[in-house]
């Protein structure tokens, strides 16, 4: 009977975690870091800057940005482009984004694994890369937030870099 009445209670707490993690679980509403790779016809997926997270979002295909003087569409945007971006959500439930602001001198570069060594070796890379203005590496994310010259260096170059170096990215 005793057994019986702990796993019920068991039972319990758990759903009840898992039903307040829903309820206090916070709306999405602004985010910044890079655009991936994968994209769509009406989508981009962004690497959020702060965690291990890519998120999909939706765009609207006739909205533009201001990308180094330029008109842009959304889906025109390159990958490795820093962004921060004011979010709705969608009727589908789905997060889309309502403003952006771009900047061409930022990037974050997302690895998939980092060591010590390997911490000290990408550090001693970008101080000697030229058109480099500033970095940190944020070891919870295994993410690298770069300030650099884009008259100097592309991201591309930057990316490419990295990974002869040794590094693998995602």
């Amino acid at each position: 009977m005793i057994k019986k009445t702990r796993s019920k209670l068991f039972a319990l707490a758990l759903s009840l975690i898992f039903l307040s993690g829903g309820a206090f679980s916070q709306k999405v509403s602004n985010a910044k870091g890079t655009i991936g790779k994968e994209k769509g016809e009406d989508m981009i997926v962004v690497c959020v800057f702060g965690t291990k997270a890519c998120m999909p979002l939706a765009i609207d295909e006739s909205m533009k940005t201001d990308l180094n003087g330029e008109m842009v569409s959304l889906i025109d945007l390159p990958a490795g482009l820093y962004i921060e971006v004011e979010l709705e959500e969608t009727v589908e439930g789905k997060s889309r984004i309502k403003k952006i602001k771009t900047d061409i001198d930022k990037t974050v570069i997302c690895f998939t694994e980092m060591d010590e060594k390997e911490e000290v070796r990408l550090n001693t890379l970008l101080e000697n890369t030229n058109g480099i203005r500033n970095y940190k590496f944020y070891d919870a994310s295994l993410q690298v937030y770069i300030e650099y010259n884009h008259e100097l260096i592309n991201y591309e170059h930057l990316e490419k870099a990295i990974v002869d170096a040794g590094f693998k990215v995602e």
